[in-house]
């Protein structure tokens, strides 16, 4: 028989105080609870894989017909279009989709922070449309719950994924560009943790811009406002 889900109570066993004071860290913030204890609560909750439910008493009754959504930046046309089709499909299988978005500038911990939340309503499943938090730490924070990871490529074997062959892409790109005779383009670059898949993208166009005699010149992307201009000033080079 599956364990049961731990309890307030169970934290505030493993943390040494009483459940009302659990009660206060997660449902008023901490008030009047030491800085010591909220770590002892935090780290109990941890250990047990606690998340504490936010959902009123009257949405709790539709547990199983709510779906979460995880995206990074509502201002992305492409995510603006990932969440109206996603919303368009639950709403045609008689479910409802709960969304969070990540700030599209914080590398990960928004992105954690937007899970343990959406975890938190008790939805059935998560789609987590994002291309910065590692496979691994979403398993770490959704232990529980199923997932799919949508738009990006995904080879950890406990996660369910679809995605666009980036790689593939790349090269399409990078033969694009030759096809219209350029010989010296001007390539956007970024940390990892800003887009997993915009790095893998960027990647491959570089390796097919090589094989196609293309030099390439590198241009910091970040910060976004300023990355675009920069290549686009460059020297006899394209974007």
């Amino acid at each position: 028989m599956m364990a049961r889900p731990p309890t307030m109570e169970d934290v505030a066993r493993a943390a040494g105080v009483s459940r009302s004071t659990v009660s206060r860290v997660f449902q008023n913030g901490g008030e009047r609870v030491s800085p010591d204890a909220m770590i002892k609560i935090h780290e109990a909750a941890k250990r047990l894989g606690y998340v504490h439910n936010l959902v009123a008493s009257g949405l709790a009754m539709r547990q199983g017909r709510q779906l979460g959504l995880l995206v990074r930046d509502a201002t992305n046309p492409a995510y603006g279009h990932l969440h109206a089709e996603m919303n368009r499909a639950v709403e045609a299988a008689g479910r409802t989709l709960i969304s969070v978005t990540a700030f599209r500038h914080d590398y990960g911990t928004a992105e954690v922070e937007g899970l343990n939340r959406l975890i938190g309503q008790r939805v059935a499943g998560v789609f987590v449309g994002t291309g910065v938090t590692a496979a691994e730490d979403l398993v770490e924070t959704v232990t529980a719950t199923p997932m799919m990871i949508v738009g990006r490529p995904n080879e950890h074997p406990q996660i369910d994924s679809v995605s666009y062959d980036e790689h593939a892409h790349g090269r399409l790109m990078a033969e694009a560009i030759a096809a219209k005779g350029h010989h010296r383009i001007a390539v956007l670059t970024a940390p990892l943790l800003y887009s997993r898949v915009f790095d893998l993208r960027m990647r491959s166009l570089v390796e097919r811009c090589k094989e196609l005699g293309i030099a390439t010149v590198p241009v910091d992307l970040l910060p976004v406002e300023l990355g675009v201009t920069r290549a686009s000033t460059q020297p006899g080079s394209r974007i």
